[in-house]
């Protein structure tokens, strides 16, 4: 096929990305994305017994132009406990901290009952995850069904939260008695 020389090879563990979401260049001109290592075209079954070794990354690549070669410089897998066949995202916040959204995911803990099928809503669950500097998960929500993009928005910026306090302050506490 004419289009292999344009493929780039894998030089380490990197898993090869199938079902990517929300690629994006990081700053320092690295490729950051969301692999649910799902392809959708080729998925002949529908029984989860034959995606075991499927899970889903989060990686940041360093693309080596020359060599036509990619590895991986940092990864987040949930102990491969995760296997999201559908959406989710990979975002970097200012603060530091990793959002991660698996969309539509089934967890290992489900395959105990490896002959449910990979489309049974009682098993897929979309998950939220906040990590901090260190890869170690502040904050964890699974809920039922898809959850396709998440996006975290602080409520109590700067702004507000003086404006409240200074509205507070103002009060006379004598109204309250």
């Amino acid at each position: 096929n004419e289009l292999k020389k344009y493929l780039l090879r894998v030089t380490d563990n990197t898993k090869y990305p199938y079902g990517e979401h929300s690629a994006f260049l990081t700053n320092d001109g690295n490729i950051a994305f969301h692999n649910n290592d799902a392809d959708q075209f080729h998925m002949q079954s529908q029984i989860l017994k034959d995606y075991l070794d499927n899970y889903t990354t989060n990686v940041v690549v360093k693309v080596d132009e020359k060599n036509r070669t990619i590895h991986t410089i940092w990864e987040y897998n949930s102990d491969k406990n995760e296997w999201s066949k559908v959406g989710g995202k990979l975002e970097f916040l200012d603060n530091g901290n990793t959002l991660i959204n698996y969309g539509w995911s089934i967890s290992k803990d489900s395959y105990k009952d490896a002959s449910i099928s990979i489309n049974d809503t009682n098993y897929l669950n979309g998950i939220v995850l906040e990590l901090d500097k260190n890869n170690n998960e502040i904050f964890k929500a699974k809920m039922k069904g898809l959850i396709y993009r998440v996006y975290k928005i602080n409520l109590y910026n700067k702004l507000t939260s003086n404006y409240m306090v200074q509205d507070y302050i103002k009060i006379d506490s004598s109204l309250f008695t």
